[in-house]
């Protein structure tokens, strides 16, 4: 029979060993977060250049007002960024590690479920070269790229009104 200090120490020894892996997991979904942040950043900037090039004969007939809302809007959302987008991956149930695990009764030990969200990984844009996530991640990424849409989709609204008239 082991005394209770030994049970006391193994079972710190493994309190620590497990609190050591959370916070290493911890640190992975933040280094996540940051990869999602400058790629999505991107894609913002591809995403303005496109609206500009494919929407450039009409521009020019924004009420200077109007488009000069629209950059000081796009200026806002670029500068707030590195908030904005993170915010989208705060949910808890987003990450694995800031779950409890479901416990296997049967062989006493816990485990991810096989169902579980983390294992299908998806691209973001196109081409094998783009980082992959999880499904779970899809969801926030499209809420945090929809952001700059929702400014860009005044450009479309201008395009349509400018299409009627002419």
């Amino acid at each position: 029979m082991t005394s209770i200090d030994e049970m006391k120490a193994d079972l710190d020894s493994k309190l620590d060993q497990r609190t050591d892996l959370v916070e290493a997991m911890e640190a992975q979904s933040q280094r996540v977060v940051g990869a999602l942040t400058r790629e999505i950043k991107a894609r913002w900037e591809e995403d303005v250049a496109r609206e500009r090039a494919n929407h450039a004969s009409y521009v020019k007939t924004i009420p200077g007002d109007a488009l000069r809302a629209i950059k000081e809007e796009l200026n806002e959302l670029r500068q707030q960024a590195d908030v904005i987008i993170p915010s989208h991956f705060e949910d808890d149930s987003l990450w694995s590690h800031r779950q409890e695990l479901n416990h296997d009764r049967e062989n006493d030990r816990r485990q991810v479920p096989s169902s579980s969200p983390y294992r299908p990984y998806r691209s973001i844009g196109r081409g094998n070269e783009n980082p992959r996530y999880p499904d779970v991640l899809d969801e926030p990424i499209r809420s945090a790229r929809g952001e700059i849409g929702v400014i860009l989709q005044q450009l479309v609204l201008y395009r349509i009104s400018y299409t009627r008239v002419v």
